[in-house]
């Protein structure tokens, strides 16, 4: 549809450019078993990832760091479950595994996730 002469797909790639423009580029933050506290975070989702263990199928839970020294972080966290709704926001206590980047992008791997 239309609304203000503006069409969905139009308003969707002023949308995508204008969280670029706002939030920071990832970067890694912590060092290894340093542990992160109380970071308020948005719960972005993650795809299950392609093998089972004794305690089921894993999944790649991915946060979004919102404010502080650490926004715009991207932490990944390997987890049994999807720890909150995607979309959500949460605030997240793990300790730093390790760091990597996917596709250009930095992330910072956590685990002994918290989500409260």
């Amino acid at each position: 549809g239309r609304e203000a002469g503006v069409t969905d797909m139009e308003w969707s790639v002023l949308s995508i450019a204008y969280l670029c423009a706002i939030l920071p580029v990832s970067a890694h933050v912590g060092e290894v078993k340093d542990r992160l506290r109380n970071l308020k975070c948005l719960y972005e989702g993650g795809p299950a990832i392609g093998f089972d263990s004794e305690w089921g199928p894993s999944v790649l839970a991915k946060f979004r760091v919102l404010e502080g020294p650490m926004a715009g972080a991207l932490l990944v966290w390997k987890t049994g479950h999807h720890p909150a709704k995607k979309g959500s926001e949460v605030v997240l206590t793990a300790t730093v595994k390790g760091h990597g980047d996917y596709k250009g992008t930095e992330q910072t791997f956590v685990t002994r996730g918290v989500v409260s």
